[in-house]
């Protein structure tokens, strides 16, 4: 009987964990510079099998960031994928400089990015300097990374828009699904 209680605990403790409800598919990643000289990007999506998607590319950054340098996140989510149905989220990150946005890096960016990418690990309080490199990502994909647990059905669009000596910006869009358990 004892063993039976600590096997019920047990499945209700596991039952409780912090778990992503939901399931995706990259359709889309693109990015725009309007200076590639100083930075240039190429993102595909790639499939492997029936069900895995990543992100393939590569950002050369061949420029430095300063004080003037900006980032804006927007997040939107439409229920059918069409172009006119996105709507806002509170998700995003309103402008801010560039080297200020250090916690979301490390909370968000580079746990996704870190096992598929060459992006670097700033000690500091501050993503400044960031390193001049060709930055190479294969096969990324959103597996790992602080993500909210519940999310609802849609398509989400995550655009990450630059602003400084060189404005660029970079988008992802997901077909996200709920995961029945």
């Amino acid at each position: 009987m004892r063993s039976f209680k600590l096997l019920l605990l047990l499945a209700f403790l596991e039952s409780c964990m912090g778990k992503r409800h939901w399931t995706y598919e990259i359709i889309d990643a693109s990015g725009y510079s309007d200076d590639e000289t100083k930075l240039s990007l190429n993102w595909r999506v790639e499939r492997v099998g029936r069900h895995i998607t990543g992100i393939t590319g590569f950002v050369n950054f061949n420029y430095d960031v300063d004080n003037t340098t900006m980032i804006e996140v927007t997040i939107v989510r439409s229920v059918s994928g069409s172009e006119r149905d996105f709507k806002p989220l509170p998700f995003g990150v309103p402008q801010k400089k560039f080297a200020e946005v250090k916690v979301m890096y490390d909370d968000l960016l580079y746990p996704i990015m870190q096992n598929c990418s060459n992006l670097p690990q700033i000690e500091g309080d501050l993503l400044w300097p960031w390193p001049r490199n060709i930055y190479i990502f294969d096969m990324c994909n959103f597996d790992n990374g602080n993500l909210p647990e519940i999310l609802a059905d849609g398509f989400y669009r995550a655009v990450f828009t630059f602003t400084g000596e060189v404005n660029w910006n970079t988008s992802y869009t997901v077909n996200l699904k709920t995961q029945l358990i």
